[in-house]
């Protein structure tokens, strides 16, 4: 047979083991197969493989029905849009008070000039309280976190006790304390 047309056959084969072929293309594949071994196998082999393919897919369907996905994966968008909004925060503090300061100066009091390194380890360091802070109110909904999420807002409070997450992680705890007591 006509290399060509084997060629132009092979690609209306999927189609036509399918059954989704036209009229006309299936009349013109079935012609071509009467004359081509070749491409009678190549059909042979293709609805082979689509029907291990609808095995494979029905027993795919049947598991996935008992996987469950992770905690945190539901609460992967909510989490890093909590990031966004504190690093968000933190730089626009930092930004104005850079501002305020080049505006205003220094003041009576002289304080010494904070370096980009310093700016940058408080951002860091407000990231991850931010994220920890996060992570600890995802435990905290999940059945049986509390005590984790406790041990976490310890930890925070401790840590970062002069920044926004230290005071926020103290409230939590506060509250986990008020609930236990109810």
């Amino acid at each position: 047979m006509n290399a060509n047309h084997c060629e132009t056959i092979s690609e209306k084969l999927v189609d036509y083991a399918d059954g989704e072929s036209g009229a006309k293309e299936a009349a013109e594949v079935e012609a071509h197969l009467i004359k081509c071994e070749v491409c009678r196998q190549k059909l042979e082999a293709l609805k082979r493989s689509l029907e291990l393919a609808e095995v494979i897919w029905q027993d795919g369907e049947e598991e996935l029905g008992n996987i469950q996905a992770p905690v945190f994966a539901r609460y992967r968008k909510q989490l890093w849009r909590r990031l966004s909004v504190a690093a968000a925060v933190l730089v626009m503090a930092l930004g104005g008070s850079l501002i305020w300061w080049s505006i205003a100066g220094p003041g009576e009091k002289v304080q010494e000039e904070i370096s980009i390194a310093e700016i940058k380890l408080a951002v860091e360091r407000a990231g991850e309280a931010a994220q920890l802070l996060a992570v600890a109110d995802l435990l905290a909904r999940q059945p049986g976190g509390l005590e984790y999420a406790r041990q976490r807002y310890i930890y925070i409070a401790d840590f970062y006790s002069d920044m926004e997450a230290g005071t926020q992680a103290k409230q939590r705890l506060q509250s986990l304390s008020e609930r236990s007591v109810l």
